[in-house]
């Protein structure tokens, strides 16, 4: 996820590691129907899985 501080300028792009999901945890799946759907932070996962329909 890439974050920015408006005080100093300062950027960062680091991949942060969000574990398993937790006992009061949830996965949500999503419909993407545009490119522009790719664009958001949906979540952080250790081992991610996208899987995509043509």
């Amino acid at each position: 996820m890439a974050s920015s501080c408006d005080a100093c300028g300062l950027r960062d792009s680091e991949v942060k590691s969000g574990g398993g999901i937790e006992p009061m945890g949830r996965k949500i799946r999503l419909k993407l129907t545009d490119v522009s759907d790719l664009s958001r932070d949906v979540l952080k996962v250790n081992r991610p899985i996208l899987v995509y329909f043509e």
